[in-house]
């Protein structure tokens, strides 16, 4: 039996899966699965992945297309691991990535969340960023290939969110937070987080928009525990909103955001969309 099944979800994406997967295939740990779930891509991905399958630890499938979080869903229910990391497909590994996951499971056999560091990399920018995520953050930073959860957990959390187009992985970790499975930080960096790669689709401030009122909501408990991430979240929903020239809710949404967690940037927020709502 793998001690891990990492799970790559991909779509159209066959310019860019090969060096995820080699960084799967480049792993100083051996004792690994590789699941990737094509999820209805139209380009010549599956051509890409068939040289990789003579590896009998790696598995393809391909479905028609239902989106991200379906695609990982569908990847864990076909997972042999014990534990499982989702991997997408233009970001990488570090070779010693499943090194360290491994070496953390086996000293601490309770272990059901493991969360990594990562680097963020914006080529297009030419910027490299690093995250090390500590248990002082309220919500830590929870990005897909940077985090191991045991499948148990995942399953009884029944897995990712299907409604959600963006801001899944929060989503998750707010469940898992809620469900009061252990966390451990690590110091290590994990995954190489290609920033400039993301997909930055026509729909994306509808995306955004619409997960930050639907996670608002699902979560409201935790939030109204804490005000100033509340007010955070608000935010992004109005900024969002302004972006879709939805004014009215943009200025309603950052009038919330200001009487929930008053400040001075608020309230000069406010009164900058109070200016652009009367334009």
């Amino acid at each position: 039996m793998f001690t891990i099944t990492v799970i790559i979800p991909t779509y159209n994406r066959a310019h860019l899966i090969t060096r995820a997967i080699k960084s799967v295939l480049n792993q100083t740990n051996s004792n690994w699965e590789l699941i990737i779930v094509d999820d209805g891509s139209k380009d010549n991905t599956k051509e890409v992945i068939i040289p990789y399958l003579k590896d009998y630890r790696i598995k393809y499938f391909f479905r028609e297309n239902q989106g991200v979080c379906s695609a990982r869903n569908y990847g864990a229910s076909s997972a042999s691991g014990e534990f499982l990391i989702f991997l997408d497909s233009d970001d990488v590994l570090l070779n010693k990535s499943l090194s360290v996951f491994n070496n953390y499971i086996d000293n601490n056999p309770s272990s059901e969340v493991i969360l990594g560091g990562i680097k963020v990399v914006n080529q297009q920018q030419q910027k490299e960023e690093i995250a090390i995520p500590n248990s002082s953050q309220k919500i830590p930073g929870f990005l897909a290939g940077s985090f191991c959860i045991n499948k148990i957990l995942f399953n009884s959390l029944d897995g990712y969110d299907v409604n959600l187009n963006y801001s899944e992985n929060t989503d998750l970790i707010l469940r898992i937070i809620k469900s009061k499975a252990k966390l451990f930080y690590l110091n290590d960096i994990v995954l190489i987080y290609n920033k400039s790669c993301k997909n930055q689709t026509n729909n994306r401030s509808e995306n955004i928009y619409q997960a930050a009122i639907y996670i608002l909501e699902k979560h409201k408990e935790i939030f109204n525990s804490d005000k100033k991430i509340k007010a955070l979240y608000l935010g992004v929903a109005a900024h969002n909103a302004l972006k879709l020239k939805n004014k009215t809710i943009a200025l309603r949404l950052n009038h919330q955001a200001f009487l929930t967690h008053p400040t001075l940037k608020r309230l000069l927020k406010y009164v900058v969309y109070s200016i652009n709502f009367n334009r």
